[in-house]
């Protein structure tokens, strides 16, 4: 793949966005929709959240996320509420050397965590901080991106390269054997797996290999599957890329799509629409990954506009609903004959905006979304190569 000329095509895109959208004269005013919950930059050495499936919830209410300190591996942990800053869980050093990329936490609060010696390592429940992590699993070779959850009491293990799932016991003693892992699913469409989570039973599984693109839903109690059919067909825009995806108390399913945008699919449908878009600052293409933790909406993003520090932001306005609760202020604006309803940026170059009826921020619209789509590619190619 040419990376370099996409690159420079995508960075004229985006810099003409910018820059019509800093002149646009409704860059004024925050959107309630969406705010900062964890700066990375109130971190000593700048913490950058990872991507999707990089964000778990204990029973205590306790958010780990999974990401980078001064360019190495970390784990910090924050209470959901808000009531204490940030604080350094585990290091590379916790997990014998390895990166952590991935993570999970099962219904006891024993943590597990995919790493980059293509292992997988747990933290029993009451680990305190800076605790050396055991080796749960080793997973089979190639090592690949792998994104993991936990349902019942199995842990599930996806791999980005060819679509299979694996099975792995939880609640047991640590270092099982590789005999002990089983092939829970295989032909999902690959490469392209992404990110997973759990809905009750069920496996939720989102796939960005346009254009077999949507999300997987798996019954843990059925299977195993050969080739299972997409349940949220999402094929029909080569722009849609789903990255993760998580469920709510209510069965309401939402999707981060790698263009910054949420999608929703109300329980018991499997049909998508959009609820936010942009959802956070551009900065690399925003939000990359979503967790629910009852009635709280995080998401992990890159965040250039804010020195690649931002991590993690909450959904200020979700309310069980898959409708943003607060309308916000709009201004009609003609272009080419065409009357768009557009809502208002913050002083950031994307910042926080919510849409109500209306598209993407209509002064980027020409420039921005293909520079968008072409810094897809450059950053899918990017994610392939970890």
């Amino acid at each position: 793949m040419a990376t370099k000329s996409l690159v420079k095509t995508a960075g004229i895109g985006l810099a003409v966005a910018g820059l019509l959208l800093a002149t646009n004269p409704l860059a004024a005013g925050a959107s309630p929709n969406v705010s900062l919950f964890l700066d990375g930059g109130s971190i000593t050495g700048g913490f950058v959240a990872g991507n999707s499936n990089a964000m778990a919830v204990d029973s205590q209410g306790n958010l780990f996320v999974v990401g980078a300190i001064n360019g190495s591996g970390a784990i910090v942990e924050m209470p959901t509420d808000g009531s204490a800053s940030a604080t350094i869980f585990a290091t590379t050093a916790n997990l014998s050397g390895a990166t952590p990329q991935t993570i999970a936490i099962d219904s006891s609060d024993d943590i597990f965590v995919y790493t980059s010696d293509n292992s997988i390592y747990e933290f029993p429940s009451g680990s305190s901080a800076n605790t050396n992590a055991t080796e749960y699993a080793v997973l089979p070779l190639p090592q690949v991106p792998t994104f993991i959850a936990v349902v019942g009491s199995d842990l599930y293990a996806a791999r980005y390269d060819d679509g299979s799932v694996y099975s792995v016991p939880t609640g047991l003693s640590s270092g099982l054997p590789t005999s002990s892992l089983t092939t829970f699913a295989t032909g999902l469409a690959a490469p392209g797996v992404q990110g997973i989570s759990a809905n009750g039973n069920f496996l939720l599984v989102s796939d960005d290999n346009y254009p077999a693109s949507g999300i997987y839903q798996l019954d843990t109690t059925q299977g195993p599957y050969a080739n299972p059919a997409m349940w949220v067909d999402m094929s029909s825009d080569p722009t849609l890329a789903p990255v993760d995806v998580a469920a709510d108390g209510s069965g309401n399913i939402f999707i981060v799509d790698y263009a910054n945008r949420l999608y929703t699919v109300p329980s018991n449908s499997a049909t998508f629409s959009l609820y936010l878009s942009p959802v956070t600052d551009a900065g690399n293409v925003g939000a990359q990954g979503i967790l629910i933790a009852g009635s709280q909406v995080f998401l992990s993003a890159i965040d250039s506009a804010g020195g690649g520090n931002e991590s993690i932001y909450t959904l200020a306005t979700y309310d069980g609903s898959t409708t943003p609760s607060t309308t916000l202020p709009t201004t009609t604006t003609t272009v080419a004959g065409q009357v768009t309803t557009t809502t208002a940026i913050d002083e950031k170059t994307l910042a926080h905006t919510g849409i109500g009826s209306g598209l993407l921020i209509l002064a980027a619209g020409v420039f921005g979304v293909s520079g968008l789509v072409m810094m897809r590619e450059v950053s899918r190619a990017r994610r392939r190569v970890k």
